[in-house]
């Protein structure tokens, strides 16, 4: 079962691009990519990083497969400020993040509030 949904997995990211207004706009920085996760409901979501836009729209996610809505950034400097709201939800979060622990951040809403977990490996978000 483990291989099967790690073989559709393999599918599903090799076969999805990256929407061009999910992409990272700026010429220089070093990349941080997100996967915004469960628990957002079907609410307009918006993720700044360093006060820019990098996503706004409704986050989709896929129970069987584990996987959410991705995006990206690239971060001018080692540390980065992360902001996430849902007006909807009346929740916000707003972090300040060293690239140096990581350059992989899960985001998901639990008991109404916004989690954000920092990771050295990409990977992992998608075990």
């Amino acid at each position: 079962m483990r291989m099967a949904l790690t073989v559709l997995a393999g599918i599903f990211i090799a076969g999805c691009g990256v929407p061009s207004n999910m992409q990272p706009k700026e010429d220089s920085g070093t990349p941080v990519g997100m996967e915004l996760l469960g628990g957002f409901g079907d609410h307009e979501t918006v993720v700044m990083l360093d006060g820019k836009e990098i996503y706004r729209g409704k986050v989709h996610s896929n129970p069987v497969l584990g996987k959410g809505t991705r995006c990206g950034a690239l971060a001018g400097n080692d540390t980065f400020k992360l902001e996430v709201r849902v007006k909807a939800m009346n929740i916000s979060c707003e972090r300040t993040f060293n690239l140096k622990a990581g350059p992989f951040l899960d985001i998901k809403v639990i008991n109404g509030e916004v989690q954000v977990n920092q990771l050295a490996n990409g990977n992992k978000i998608y075990e």
